[in-house]
């Protein structure tokens, strides 16, 4: 035993992180700079995430973060079309990460030298956006029929469409309200110049609203108030934050107050979280009492539910995707599916109208 004990303390060695900081907070550690690195060589997150083995949302989370507290952007969008890279470092990207380089060599974490070939396979299907546990069973079925590797990433409605201006993603996975219009997800095209790039398919219906234990009687965003409740909120991005905010934009307008005013009573509304499924945990668990979710979530978790709306999750296709094998199997249980693998989903329903190609 002593021996054992002996060999085991001579294989543990220290080994030094270098980290950038700003106001004494932690912005870039080897991770990320990594991952920035491989993006300022190959103009591409997805690519950075396969050669680190860093999760995609993970990565996409971490630099929003990052533009958060510097206030800059750190990246942008270079508009190119499906699997040909889409993202640069801006100017204070590239100070950041040759500031990180330089204190690296300095003390002998690297050696001056740039990154190699990225030997990372790109998927055979990338799927982003908004969750949704309907698609993580067509993901599964897919897989099932032989599909080997799939990124699948939630990063809201928003975080979809981003990723397919960047050409990261095949497939974006969209449930996003226009309050002017009433529509969903179509009107969004242009903001991320995908408009004549992508093909949208109508998906299906699902009912959304305020999920929250058993004895309380949740109907609107004044309860929530009024009862001091602990709130879980969305990722900013998400459709259903879309949703929120606008609710509470509506609430404020009633109230004649401003929505920040709104938002400051609402204790816990930047507490956010990216799935229905965390929302709906958070809240079993005790550590919040209502949320916005899936009332197909709210009844897998024994949570009482009150309705706001049924919305549309579509789904948008890149063009340059779709000769790719993974992506018509993909549309072909969209077109084709829908129904049987929506029975028995509570909360669920699709139209005449699912499967039917609304922008091409």
């Amino acid at each position: 035993m002593e021996k054992d004990y002996v060999e085991i303390m001579k294989k543990i060695k220290p080994e030094l992180e270098i980290y950038l900081k700003i106001d004494g907070k932690r912005i870039v550690d080897s991770r990320l700079a990594e991952i920035l690195k491989i993006i300022d060589k190959k103009g591409s997150l997805l690519a950075a995430c396969r050669e680190t083995g860093f999760p995609y949302s993970r990565a996409w989370e971490w630099i929003m973060k990052l533009e958060k507290v510097l206030g800059l952007k750190i990246v942008e969008a270079k508009r190119g079309g499906a699997r040909r890279g889409g993202m640069k470092l801006t100017e204070a990207g590239k100070t950041l990460l040759r500031k990180y380089m330089e204190a690296a060599i300095k003390y002998k974490r690297i050696e001056a030298k740039g990154i190699g070939t990225i030997k990372a396979k790109l998927p055979e299907l990338a799927f982003m956006g908004s969750h949704d546990p309907l698609v993580e069973i067509i993901i599964e079925k897919l897989e099932k029929a032989g599909l080997k590797d799939v990124e699948i990433s939630w990063i809201g409605s928003a975080g979809g469409l981003a990723s397919l201006m960047i050409g990261d993603a095949d497939v974006a996975g969209v449930h996003l309200l226009d309050p002017e219009t009433g529509k969903y997800n179509v009107t969004y095209l242009p903001k991320y110049w995908l408009e004549n790039k992508v093909v949208v398919y109508r998906g299906y219906m699902r009912e959304l609203g305020f999920v929250y234990r058993k004895g309380f009687k949740i109907k609107s965003f004044l309860d929530v108030i009024e009862k001091d409740l602990r709130f879980i909120n969305r990722n900013t991005g998400s459709g259903t934050r879309i949703l929120i905010d606008y609710l509470i934009e509506k609430l404020a307008a009633k109230k004649e107050r401003k929505k920040a005013y709104i938002t400051v009573l609402i204790k816990g509304y930047d507490n956010e979280v990216k799935t229905h499924t965390e929302v709906c945990r958070r809240i079993a668990e005790g550590k919040a009492d209502v949320g916005v979710a899936l009332r197909y979530v709210a009844e897998l978790y024994g949570l009482s539910f009150t309705s706001i709306t049924w919305e549309w999750y579509d789904f948008v296709v890149s063009k340059g995707s779709l000769n790719r094998e993974a992506v018509k199997t993909f549309i072909n249980v969209i077109e084709e599916q829908l129904d049987e693998l929506i029975q028995g989903m509570v909360g669920y329903k699709t139209t005449k109208e699912s499967g039917e190609i609304l922008v091409s």
